[in-house]
C-alpha cells in the first residue's frame, strides 16, 4: 500500500508517477528512469523475484 501512496504523492508533486521507492532528484532528465515501472524493475525481479516496491513480481507460469 505504501508504494501506491508514493506513486500518488509523486504524481501530485511532480506531475509524473515516479517510483515511490526511489529518491527523486527533481531533475526530469535524471529522474526519467524512475517513472514507474522504473528501469531498476527488471534487475530487481531477477535478483529478488519482485521490484523494490513489490508492485511487479516474477511470473512462474
Amino acid at each position: 500500500m505504501q508504494a501506491i501512496k508514493g506513486l500518488a504523492q509523486n504524481k501530485r508533486e511532480y506531475g509524473v508517477q515516479y517510483c515511490g521507492c526511489r529518491q527523486v532528484t527533481g531533475d526530469p532528465k535524471k529522474d526519467k528512469d524512475l517513472i514507474c515501472p522504473c528501469i531498476h524493475r527488471t534487475l530487481d525481479i531477477q535478483k529478488r523475484g519482485s521490484c523494490k516496491c513489490g508492485l511487479f513480481v516474477k511470473s512462474y507460469a
